[in-house]
């Protein structure tokens, strides 16, 4: 007899006496987040030794005019014309940081990653590692239709399994699933909700289409790493949500890397933790609205002696909260977790931990509050904020990048590695920067220049009439 993964979390509820209906949400929540779109912003750490960062864009149509401006400058440094499922590729390997728009004519999805240069030459892209979450075409984290190009991770492989760090679909609902290739398609497949499939052997370099019949997330894990989760709605806040905390280590390498997840209470909650792997409730814990709690102890799970599989949780609150993957290295500690970078973006309330710093986007003129201090930027302006605990209150949407530079053990400056699907706002436009409205500041010196030539016209001729 199959047992749902809801069915599970009713059936723990009523044990724990927690309550097992979860009723609307009245907290608050972010608005206008997308994953595709035509504006976007990056900001890519400074690298060293014989890394790169390369910042990929996936083009959803055809005859689309890509174009990557440096920030603040707003200097042209890449542009492209892209057909349908092509991708354009920009890197660079300079040791200080850099902050940059990417804007198109078409609806595009923006990978930012960086690695070692051990990837075939012709790529120019780092190989790295690190976790995120897969854009579907109507630019939510959940979906029915994904078109994707894997991330290019490092590989990595235990007891025997198969790679770990390959795509893995999770199922929202009950999906028959068909996945296709550049030359067709590749598998078909059902799938139960709750459960979840590992897509292996699928080079990075190619673009993929999978398409449901239910919902489905699509994200990538590997050590060292941190990413914002999708609550199964496709928002980033929720009450349910399906992960895998990240890589995480072998009992014996425990001390070394461990896997876990953070939690950020918007509303007052009861959180549950169980294993999709083995059915079993593995933590509970009491937030208020503004705390958080990294959840680090969540290693794989033993199958048979000596042979390990990762761990699939489903998370579940009695209050809105957001939900972040992660791993650690070294000390188990939030101020360890990477390297990696992560998004968050919208409206209203955003809570975020920095490990080491965050960057914040400003798609157009605005204010708003940051840890309760009224900040100021401009359209196509960013600020850096320093590592630890952050609260942005904003009426309009805006876009956080966080940074972990974390690496060898605590020690260092820059990135190891790392990758992330890019997050914008409905309210990015792909004006060049310096361009407000759409009204390029040249033409509006212009008309300015010609209304002055008018005003000095019109009073000569009231001098010419007042001599007659």
């Amino acid at each position: 007899m199959r047992v749902s993964w809801k069915a599970l979390a009713l059936t723990f509820s009523l044990l724990m006496l927690q309550p097992a209906i979860i009723p609307p949400s009245h907290g608050q929540t972010e608005t206008g987040y997308v994953s595709v779109h035509n504006s976007f912003y990056v900001h890519t750490p400074g690298m060293f030794y014989d890394y790169v960062w390369c910042i990929s864009v996936l083009s959803l149509d055809d005859n689309n005019h890509v174009t990557i401006y440096q920030l603040p400058e707003g200097k042209i440094v890449g542009e492209a014309d892209l057909s349908f499922k092509q991708v354009f590729r920009y890197n660079g390997s300079e040791t200080d940081p850099k902050y940059f728009k990417i804007t198109s004519t078409k609806p595009v999805s923006v990978y930012l990653h960086g690695g070692q240069i051990n990837a075939p030459a012709s790529w120019h892209m780092g190989w790295g590692q690190g976790s995120t979450f897969y854009s579907a075409v109507d630019g939510k984290l959940v979906g029915k239709r994904f078109i994707f190009t894997p991330m290019p991770n490092n590989r990595t492989y235990i007891s025997g399994l198969l790679d770990l760090s390959a795509p893995v679909v999770f199922a929202v609902e009950d999906s028959q699933i068909k996945l296709y290739g550049p030359y067709g398609i590749i598998d078909e497949w059902f799938m139960f909700a709750g459960t979840s499939r590992q897509l292996s052997q699928i080079p990075a370099h190619d673009v993929y289409t999978l398409e449901s019949t239910g919902k489905v997330l699509i994200g990538t894990f590997n050590g060292d790493s941190l990413t914002v989760v999708p609550s199964t709605s496709g928002e980033l806040l929720g009450r349910e949500f399906i992960t895998r905390p990240a890589i995480q280590s072998l009992p014996e390498n425990a001390n070394i890397t461990m896997g876990g997840i953070i939690v950020f209470a918007y509303e007052d909650c009861q959180v549950s933790i169980f294993s999709l792997s083995e059915r079993t409730l593995l933590k509970s814990l009491t937030l208020a609205n503004g705390e958080y709690s990294f959840i680090s102890d969540l290693p794989f799970y033993e199958i048979s002696p000596q042979e390990y599989a990762p761990r699939d949780i489903y998370v579940t609150s009695t209050g809105t909260i957001s939900v972040w993957a992660a791993s650690a290295r070294g000390a188990i500690m939030l101020g360890n977790l990477g390297d990696d970078v992560t998004f968050l973006a919208g409206s209203g309330t955003l809570r975020f931990y920095a490990p080491s710093y965050a960057i914040i986007f400003s798609p157009e003129k605005m204010t708003f509050e940051l840890d309760g201090s009224s900040v100021e930027i401009e359209k196509d302006g960013y600020m850096r904020t320093t590592g630890g605990y952050h609260e942005v209150q904003t009426s309009k949407p805006l876009i956080v990048q966080v940074v972990a530079l974390h690496h060898v053990m605590g020690q260092g400056s820059g990135p190891n590695s790392f990758c992330s699907v890019a997050l914008s706002v409905d309210t990015a436009t792909p004006e060049a920067p310096g361009k407000e409205g759409g009204f390029d500041f040249t033409l509006i010196g212009i008309a300015a220049a010609v209304a002055i030539v008018v005003v000095i016209v019109f009073v000569k001729k009231r001098r010419k009439r007042g001599k007659v």
